[in-house]
This record gives C-alpha cells, structure tokens and sequence, in this order.
C-alpha cells in the first residue's frame, strides 16, 4: 500500500482528502509546510499531494527543498491558481501533476491511480 503525505493549510481540504484516499494506503497530513517536510524526512511517503499557498512557505520552495532530497517521490500539486507560468515553473520542478481547487473527488482518485501506477 502507498503512504501519501497531505500538506496543505486548510483543515477541511486535508479531511476531505484524508478520507477520499484512506482505501489508497496511509495517509498522513500537515498543515504547514514545515510540518509537511518534517514529515516527508521521518515518513518517506510514496505521494504527496501539496498546496501552492502554505502560511509559513510556498508549495513550490517546498517541492525545491523535497526535491533536493529526494528526486523521484511523486509530487500532485493543489492549486486555486493555474496560470501557465506558476504551471510551467512546477513543471520544471518534476511534478506529477496538479489539481486547481475546487477539484472534483472523482478527479483526485483518477489522478492518484494513474500517479501510483506509474513506477
């Protein structure tokens, strides 16, 4: 099973996703991004699903810091935002994919089935 790593500031889109994807595997959550990393050293999850706009960090300083640790865990980023620029930015960071908010659950599981197959 997957260990997915939630990080995302607002309480009520963590539970959302916390119980879209228990059946997925374990999951974990944060609500800042420093928690978020302190969690992906200590869990080493196989996903993590990462707000943009965290209150103490942005997403993508975030996906900087994972990356330069860790090169291949696979990263679905949330945003309220999807201008082209802060896309192609993620995208020269390696990310999975991204998800704009309001997001449909059908789309998240579609999305993290398709990420997790993937090897």
């Amino acid at each position: 099973m997957a260990k997915i790593l939630i990080i995302d500031d607002e309480k009520s889109i963590r539970l959302l996703l916390e119980n879209t994807l228990k059946k997925k595997g374990e999951i974990i959550t944060a609500g800042t991004g420093e928690e978020g990393f302190d969690l992906f050293i200590k869990e080493k999850p196989n996903l993590i699903l990462l707000d943009i706009m965290l209150p103490d960090i942005t997403g993508v300083e975030l996906l900087q810091k994972i990356r330069a640790k860790d090169k291949k865990v696979k990263v679905l980023m949330i945003t309220a935002y999807s201008t082209l620029d802060s896309v192609i930015d993620l995208m020269d960071i390696k990310i999975s994919g991204y998800i704009k908010k309001p997001f449909r659950i059908a789309e998240i599981r579609e999305k993290i089935d398709d990420i997790l197959k993937k090897k």
